[in-house]
């Protein structure tokens, strides 16, 4: 009988943990599908390539040991799978999350307003003769599984086991395809925008429309390609939408330490007057974060980054934005 060694790295959701994982599974029973599923009923779903080899059973015995268990265990047992886990424990998200209500205090610090609702399409804030819509991302698109479909059908020629969904990493025109899925999800929320800034236009007097594009959720969009793709759609799929001010806000940690980036720039043509933003928006994270350092408050907090994956159709896809280190231990 021959057995199939399997080595990757696992993230668990329940604990927060990551693990480097061996797995042995009988020849007669591996597949690609298997040992993801595996991984899964196991709680240390794969987020990473995977190596494999094939064991030589007098090798395995000289061994011993917990290896020589391992391997025993599987040709018993069908599989066997053997976790190193990450010790860092949980720990609660601690740093503040930007929200609509953030920017309507910073609109109304400046002599703007909230926009009330009505009947009609309003956007949301308004400063002198400047109107902006706020549009927020926050659910990660490769948790959908509509998107994971989607995604799987760009990558089905591939002959690669997995697939990093990582969208700097290379697989030439697949890439471009790949991005072209992230785009039009972003072009959806631009264009629900521009309808809303049309409408107002019919009933109020202004002389620029733009956008807040807030990234709470999609993590696995770097906040460089998020500028690269929204200024793209800014120049070849709108006339309404002249500038974006684009934010990105990420939170990652190792159950011990925890490290935030925020990124807040416009992009466009932007109106003099509405320039400030920037530097508000900069002075309130200041705010928020001096807060948070002093004590506990009630705030929106934002999720961490965790790995995802998923298979379809005999192959791996994952994003992994990988392990925090440790301050505690430094290499």
């Amino acid at each position: 009988m021959e057995i199939i060694r399997v080595i990757y790295q696992g993230f668990s959701t329940e604990s927060n943990q990551y693990a480097n994982c061996i797995m042995m599974i009988r020849r007669e029973d591996f597949s690609v599908a298997q040992i993801y599923e595996i991984s899964v009923a196991e709680k240390y779903p794969i987020c990473s390539d995977i190596h494999l080899d094939i064991l030589i059973e007098a090798e395995c015995r000289k061994e011993g040991g917990e290896f020589w268990d391992a391997y025993l265990e599987a040709a018993q047992d069908r599989y066997s799978l053997t976790c190193f886990v990450n010790t860092s424990g949980r720990m609660p998200a601690m740093i503040p999350r930007f929200s609509e209500a953030d920017f309507a205090t910073i609109f109304k610090g400046l002599g703007g307003q909230k926009i009330p609702e009505c009947s009609a399409e309003t956007p949301d804030f308004r400063l002198c003769d400047i109107i902006m819509e706020l549009k927020d991302i926050q659910q990660e698109s490769l948790k959908n599984t509509e998107r994971q479909e989607n995604i799987a059908a760009v990558f089905g020629k591939l002959t690669d086991r997995c697939v990093d969904l990582d969208p700097l990493a290379d697989y030439g025109d697949l890439t471009i395809a790949y991005h072209q899925l992230i785009r039009n999800s972003i072009h959806n929320h631009l264009k629900k925008a521009s309808s809303q800034i049309k409408s107002y236009r019919k009933i109020a007097g202004v002389t620029a429309g733009g956008m807040i594009f807030l990234n709470t959720g999609m993590f696995s969009l770097p906040h460089e390609l998020f500028k690269v793709m929204i200024a793209d759609l800014l120049t070849h799929r709108t006339k309404t939408i002249e500038f974006v001010f684009v934010f990105s806000q990420v939170m990652q940690g190792n159950g011990f330490d925890q490290y935030a980036i925020f990124k807040g720039e416009f992009i466009g043509k932007v109106p003099d007057n509405i320039q400030i933003l920037q530097q508000k928006v900069s002075e309130l994270i200041g705010q928020k974060m001096t807060a948070m350092m002093r004590g506990p408050i009630e705030m929106l907090t934002l999720a961490e980054q965790q790995p995802i994956s998923f298979e379809k159709n005999g192959k791996i896809y994952y994003w992994n934005p990988g392990q925090v280190p440790d301050s505690r231990f430094p290499s």
